[in-house]
């Protein structure tokens, strides 16, 4: 066991010695990577989202565009008042 874990008052002893940095740079050097990969997962759905709209956008008609920019209207609106009420 690391003698950090066993006793956590070393970690209230000022000022720092290098052991202490170096553990806390240790236990938390992974973060930056983890955080990374979480945006990634949480934001695949949404992307996958994005491209079928995109890809219908595209792909529509005139007539089906003009109808598609009201439903964004009262889309926008909707979740506006839902996520910000």
């Amino acid at each position: 066991m690391c003698p950090f874990q066993s006793n956590p008052s070393v970690w209230n002893v000022r000022p720092a010695t290098d052991n202490i940095f170096q553990a806390a740079v240790f236990g938390v050097c992974h973060l930056r990577e983890l955080r990374l990969r979480l945006i990634e997962k949480m934001l695949a759905d949404f992307v996958n989202g994005v491209d079928i709209y995109l890809g219908v956008l595209r792909d529509a008609s005139e007539s089906h565009l003009s109808r598609l920019q009201v439903m964004q209207i009262y889309t926008v609106d909707f979740l506006s008042a839902v996520l910000f009420c």
